[in-house]
């Protein structure tokens, strides 16, 4: 490899910078392009297991927006949010096929020299954007949905939904009984968990 000279000095070589830690958003870009990696192949995995069993399924409650609230829901509830979700937002393959192309742009934002910050946060905050629109949708649909229950018809969505969120906080324990002491939070064999 060759050195650096300055010209006009007696050939000495430059002194190579100090080595230094890389800084903080460095970290932050490989943390964020991490996930968006996780991300995608959770979504070409997602896609490949939806096509077993009894073909096509509709599209996931938890795709939908309706997040912790999907589990409580009845298998007539959920068919009935689907609907009103997808009369509400009937541009759904259009929305995801958004996102694909907004991971697409936040990964070529990472490779660019140098890094296109400004490609990066357009990307993020576009999807941003669609991930909150999605959700509030969702949001609104449960509440109307609960506000047309009866008192023991919510008291029994109610338990629905604490019963899921005591098994998912029994398994997430679980996962972690299993991690050893020195292993870092998030780094178990498996998908990484859902808050």
């Amino acid at each position: 490899m060759a050195e650096n000279r300055q010209p006009g000095t007696d050939n000495q070589p430059l002194p190579s910078d100090p080595p230094g830690r890389p800084g903080k958003w460095l970290k932050t870009v490989l943390v964020l392009s991490l996930a968006l990696n996780l991300g995608v192949a959770g979504l070409v995995l997602g896609n490949h297991l939806k096509g077993r069993g009894e073909g096509p399924r509709p599209h996931s409650v938890r795709d939908l927006g309706f997040g912790f609230f999907g589990p409580a829901l009845t298998e007539e509830d959920h068919h009935a949010l689907r609907a009103a979700f997808v009369e509400r937002a009937p541009d759904l393959r259009e929305a995801r096929a958004a996102m694909r192309e907004d991971l697409t742009a936040v990964l070529a934002a990472i490779r660019a020299e140098p890094f296109d910050v400004d490609g990066f946060e357009a990307a993020l905050s576009r999807s941003s954007a669609r991930s909150m629109e999605r959700r509030a949708l969702g949001e609104a649909l449960i509440r109307d949905h609960l506000a047309g229950l009866d008192a023991a018809a919510r008291a029994q969505f109610a338990e629905r939904l604490e019963d899921g969120l005591r098994r998912r906080a029994e398994a997430r324990e679980k996962r972690r009984e299993g991690r050893p002491d020195d292993e870092p939070a998030g780094q178990e064999d498996g998908p990484p968990s859902r808050p």
